[in-house]
Protein backbone atom coordinates (compact mmCIF):
# COMPACT_ATOMS: atom_id res chain seq x y z
CA UNK A 1 0.00 0.00 0.00
CA UNK A 2 1.47 3.34 -0.98
CA UNK A 3 0.83 6.50 0.96
CA UNK A 4 0.43 9.78 -0.89
CA UNK A 5 2.09 12.38 1.28
CA UNK A 6 1.13 16.03 1.25
CA UNK A 7 2.88 18.29 -1.22
CA UNK A 8 4.73 21.40 -0.12
CA UNK A 9 1.85 23.50 -1.41
CA UNK A 10 -0.67 21.54 0.67
CA UNK A 11 1.46 21.93 3.81
CA UNK A 12 1.75 25.67 3.19
CA UNK A 13 -2.01 25.89 2.66
CA UNK A 14 -2.46 24.16 6.03
CA UNK A 15 -0.24 26.79 7.68
CA UNK A 16 -2.17 29.55 5.93
CA UNK A 17 -5.44 28.05 7.16
CA UNK A 18 -6.79 27.23 3.72
CA UNK A 19 -6.17 23.45 3.64
CA UNK A 20 -8.97 21.03 2.96
CA UNK A 21 -10.23 18.50 5.54
CA UNK A 22 -8.32 15.58 3.96
CA UNK A 23 -4.99 17.37 4.45
CA UNK A 24 -5.81 17.96 8.14
CA UNK A 25 -6.74 14.32 8.57
CA UNK A 26 -3.56 13.19 6.81
CA UNK A 27 -1.40 15.34 9.09
CA UNK A 28 -2.99 13.72 12.15
CA UNK A 29 -1.96 10.25 10.95
CA UNK A 30 1.36 10.81 9.08
CA UNK A 31 4.55 11.46 11.04
CA UNK A 32 6.54 12.22 7.86
CA UNK A 33 4.22 15.03 6.83
CA UNK A 34 4.19 16.35 10.42
CA UNK A 35 7.99 16.60 10.23
CA UNK A 36 7.68 18.59 7.01
CA UNK A 37 5.08 20.74 8.72
CA UNK A 38 7.52 21.48 11.58
CA UNK A 39 10.15 22.61 9.08
CA UNK A 40 7.68 24.96 7.41
CA UNK A 41 6.47 26.24 10.78
CA UNK A 42 10.06 27.10 11.67
CA UNK A 43 10.47 28.90 8.37
CA UNK A 44 7.22 30.82 8.82
CA UNK A 45 8.24 31.84 12.35
CA UNK A 46 11.62 33.10 11.11
CA UNK A 47 9.94 35.06 8.35
CA UNK A 48 7.58 36.68 10.87
CA UNK A 49 10.53 37.76 13.04
CA UNK A 50 12.47 39.14 10.08
CA UNK A 51 12.43 42.92 9.86
CA UNK A 52 11.19 44.36 6.59
CA UNK A 53 13.64 46.25 4.41
CA UNK A 54 12.67 49.83 3.70
CA UNK A 55 13.59 51.03 0.22
CA UNK A 56 13.81 54.68 -0.66
CA UNK A 57 11.33 56.16 -3.10
CA UNK A 58 14.04 56.68 -5.72
CA UNK A 59 15.41 53.12 -5.44
CA UNK A 60 14.12 51.99 -8.87
CA UNK A 61 15.64 55.07 -10.51
CA UNK A 62 19.02 54.44 -8.85
CA UNK A 63 19.02 50.83 -10.02
CA UNK A 64 18.15 51.87 -13.58
CA UNK A 65 20.93 54.50 -13.51
CA UNK A 66 23.45 51.86 -12.43
CA UNK A 67 22.28 49.46 -15.13
CA UNK A 68 22.28 52.11 -17.83
CA UNK A 69 25.70 53.48 -16.89
CA UNK A 70 27.37 50.14 -17.66
CA UNK A 71 25.66 49.45 -20.97
CA UNK A 72 27.22 50.56 -24.23
CA UNK A 73 30.53 51.60 -22.70
CA UNK A 74 33.82 49.90 -23.38
CA UNK A 75 35.54 49.08 -20.12
CA UNK A 76 38.78 47.89 -21.73
CA UNK A 77 41.75 49.83 -20.46
CA UNK A 78 45.08 50.15 -22.23
CA UNK A 79 46.75 47.92 -19.65
CA UNK A 80 44.28 45.15 -20.42
CA UNK A 81 45.04 45.39 -24.13
CA UNK A 82 48.82 45.38 -23.60
CA UNK A 83 48.73 42.49 -21.18
CA UNK A 84 46.39 40.53 -23.44
CA UNK A 85 48.81 40.95 -26.33
CA UNK A 86 51.64 39.81 -24.08
CA UNK A 87 49.62 36.75 -23.15
CA UNK A 88 49.00 35.90 -26.80
CA UNK A 89 52.71 36.39 -27.51
CA UNK A 90 53.47 34.02 -24.64
CA UNK A 91 51.16 31.41 -26.11
CA UNK A 92 52.91 31.67 -29.48
CA UNK A 93 56.32 31.43 -27.81
CA UNK A 94 55.20 28.27 -26.06
CA UNK A 95 54.03 26.76 -29.35
CA UNK A 96 57.32 27.67 -30.98
CA UNK A 97 59.23 26.19 -28.05
CA UNK A 98 57.52 22.82 -28.26
CA UNK A 99 56.96 22.52 -32.02
CA UNK A 100 59.68 24.72 -33.43
CA UNK A 101 59.10 27.30 -36.09
CA UNK A 102 59.57 25.03 -39.06
CA UNK A 103 55.83 24.73 -39.66
CA UNK A 104 55.58 28.35 -40.80
CA UNK A 105 58.48 28.21 -43.27
CA UNK A 106 57.89 29.55 -46.74
CA UNK A 107 57.66 33.23 -47.61
CA UNK A 108 58.77 34.13 -44.08
CA UNK A 109 61.95 32.01 -44.16
CA UNK A 110 64.27 34.85 -43.17
CA UNK A 111 62.11 35.81 -40.17
CA UNK A 112 61.94 32.18 -39.08
CA UNK A 113 65.70 31.74 -39.32
CA UNK A 114 66.36 34.90 -37.32
CA UNK A 115 63.81 33.80 -34.70
CA UNK A 116 65.50 30.39 -34.43
CA UNK A 117 68.87 32.05 -33.94
CA UNK A 118 67.45 34.29 -31.22
CA UNK A 119 65.89 31.27 -29.50
CA UNK A 120 69.20 29.41 -29.57
CA UNK A 121 71.01 32.45 -28.19
CA UNK A 122 68.60 32.58 -25.27
CA UNK A 123 69.21 28.87 -24.56
CA UNK A 124 65.49 27.92 -24.90
CA UNK A 125 64.97 27.74 -21.10
CA UNK A 126 64.54 31.48 -20.80
CA UNK A 127 61.92 31.48 -23.55
CA UNK A 128 59.88 28.89 -21.70
CA UNK A 129 59.93 30.96 -18.51
CA UNK A 130 58.96 34.14 -20.35
CA UNK A 131 56.21 32.34 -22.26
CA UNK A 132 54.85 30.87 -19.03
CA UNK A 133 54.77 34.26 -17.32
CA UNK A 134 53.05 35.85 -20.30
CA UNK A 135 50.43 33.11 -20.43
CA UNK A 136 49.76 33.51 -16.71
CA UNK A 137 49.35 37.25 -17.19
CA UNK A 138 46.93 36.58 -20.04
CA UNK A 139 44.90 34.16 -17.92
CA UNK A 140 44.84 36.68 -15.07
CA UNK A 141 43.44 39.35 -17.36
CA UNK A 142 40.89 36.95 -18.75
CA UNK A 143 39.79 36.02 -15.23
CA UNK A 144 39.58 39.69 -14.23
CA UNK A 145 37.40 40.52 -17.22
CA UNK A 146 35.11 37.57 -16.57
CA UNK A 147 34.75 38.66 -12.94
CA UNK A 148 33.95 42.21 -14.10
CA UNK A 149 31.17 40.90 -16.36
CA UNK A 150 29.78 38.75 -13.54
CA UNK A 151 29.67 41.76 -11.20
CA UNK A 152 27.77 43.72 -13.84
CA UNK A 153 25.26 40.90 -14.28
CA UNK A 154 24.68 40.40 -10.56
Amino acid sequence: MSINHLTDDQIQQFLDGSADISACHHLENCSICREHLKVYEGLYNELKRDTPVELSADFPRKIMDILNSGSGQSAISWITVVLSLLGVAGAFLTIFFYYGVGFIRGPYEQIVVSFEKAAEALNNGFILVVATVLILIFLGILDRNIARVRRRIL
